[in-house]
C-alpha cells in the first residue's frame, strides 16, 4: 500500500496542502495553500505562508503563476521582514501585492513539486518499512498509519531543493523516523511527517484549481527602490 501511495504522487495535478517546517533555532514556517502542477515547467500555486521565530512573524498571502511570484504581507514585526527582504516594511505597504524579483521566486513551489513529482519517480527505494501503527479518522474517512525509515537519498534530495535557512542544522543527521497516512479509499497520502521537522497534510486531490495573478501589484522595485 505504501508503494502504491507514493506512486500515486506522481499522478497529482492539483492538491491542497498544509507544509510546516521547524527549524531547531525556534523559527515554523507553514505554508497553506492550493498548488497545480498541471504545467511541470511553471507550476502555480496560492494560499498563506505564516512565519514565526519567538515574538516576531510575518503572514502573507502569495501567488505563484507563469514563473511569477507575488506577495502580499498582512503583518510582520520588522526584525522578521528585515531578515528575509534586507529592508524595512513600512505600515503603506502592508496588504499591497508585490511581485518579487526572480531570484526570489518559487521556492515553495519548486519544493512541493519535488516532493509530488521528482522524488516520486526515483527508482531507488525511498523508504525502509518499520511497522504499523493504529489507524486513524480524519474528514470522515479511515487512515491507515505506517511508521517508516526515510532513505537517505531522498533527505539529500530535499535538503538540496528547500532553502538552508528554513531547514535545521545538520539536517542529514537527524533521525529518518517517518510517518506517512493514507486513506482507504483512494489511496493518496493525507498526512506526512518526519521527525516533526517536516509535516505535510494533503486534501483535495486532483480538484479543480483556479490560480490567477493579481489584478493590481506593485514591482519590488517601485516598494524598495533603495535595493535598486
Amino acid at each position: 500500500m505504501i508503494d502504491s501511495a507514493f506512486l500515486n504522487l506522481e499522478k497529482v495535478k492539483t492538491i491542497h496542502s498544509q507544509i510546516t517546517l521547524h527549524q531547531s533555532s525556534g523559527m515554523n514556517v507553514t505554508v497553506n495553500g492550493d498548488f497545480n502542477f498541471q504545467n511541470p515547467i511553471t507550476p502555480a500555486g496560492s494560499g498563506t505562508v505564516t512565519i514565526n521565530q519567538g515574538k516576531d512573524f510575518l503572514d502573507a498571502n502569495f501567488i505563484v503563476i507563469d514563473s511569477n511570484t507575488y506577495i502580499n504581507v498582512t503583518d510582520a514585526s520588522q526584525p522578521l521582514f528585515n531578515s528575509f527582504f534586507q529592508t524595512d516594511l513600512t505600515k503603506k505597504n502592508e496588504g499591497v501585492w508585490i511581485k518579487l524579483p526572480q531570484n526570489y521566486s518559487g521556492e515553495g513551489i519548486a519544493v512541493m513539486q519535488h516532493i509530488f513529482v521528482d522524488i516520486s519517480k526515483s527508482p531507488t527505494p525511498l523508504y525502509t518499512f518499520e511497522n504499523k501503527l493504529p489507524d486513524a479518522f480524519a474528514n470522515g474517512q479511515l487512515l491507515y498509519q505506517y511508521q517508516i525509515s526515510i532513505n537517505s537519498h531522498v533527505l539529500r534530495s530535499i535538503e538540496n531543493v528547500v532553502p538552508s535557512r528554513f531547514l535545521p542544522s545538520g539536517f542529514m543527521n537527524v533521525t529518518k523516523e517517518a510517518q506517512i497516512s493514507i486513506s482507504n479509499k483512494d489511496n493518496n497520502v493525507y498526512q506526512f511527517s518526519i521527525n516533526n521537522i517536516i509535516e505535510i497534510q494533503n486534501s483535495h486531490f486532483n480538484s479543480n484549481v483556479s490560480i490567477q495573478a493579481p489584478e493590481k501589484y506593485k514591482t519590488f522595485q517601485e516598494v524598495f527602490p533603495e535595493l535598486q
